[in-house]
């Protein structure tokens, strides 16, 4: 997938909110104070992606970063830091 469809992917399982959550993003949000729907709308606002030498992507917003990785048309958020 080309670096404009698999943003367009991110933003629209952000917005149909059909992420798929890792057991370790979710314990990082809980120490984080962050939920499902604030990732999402992280996710849904940010404007800067990187793809990283191992094919995920960072996606950052307003201080928090998400790295995603996308498996098949699943968006899978791996770890969010704050």
């Amino acid at each position: 997938m080309k670096r404009g469809e698999i943003i367009k992917l991110i933003k629209r399982a952000a917005q149909n909110r059909e992420l798929v959550f890792s057991n370790h993003a979710l314990d990082e949000m809980a120490s984080d104070g962050e939920s499902r729907p604030s990732i999402a709308a992280v996710l849904e606002a940010a404007k800067t992606f990187t793809r990283q030498p191992n094919g995920r992507w960072r996606v950052h917003h307003r201080g928090v970063t998400v790295i995603i990785q996308i498996q098949e048309s699943e968006v899978v958020v791996w770890t969010v830091f704050v």
